[in-house]
């Protein structure tokens, strides 16, 4: 018996359609490389921030203040 094999008509596979498959196929290793580094560099931005937040002297500042500062803080991040 003959082997016939599925054709997909419905999809447009031209040559730009097939390099920008590959390309996307390439890249998303890559940006999910980049999303993970930026994900460690707020991490450790925030980390920073309330480590300097509990090292700070409290006596100079009252609780409302160092409450705005902290989510200014976050907000940044």
């Amino acid at each position: 018996m003959e082997e016939r094999s599925l054709r997909i008509t419905g999809a447009d596979r031209n040559f730009f359609n097939k390099i920008s498959t590959t390309l996307t196929k390439l890249l998303i290793p890559t940006k999910i490389g980049i999303n993970g580094m930026l994900i460690s560099m707020k991490r450790n931005n925030l980390l920073k921030a309330f480590e300097n937040y509990t090292k700070e002297d409290k006596s100079n500042y009252d609780e409302e203040e160092l409450e705005k500062n902290m989510k200014q803080h976050i907000l940044l991040i």
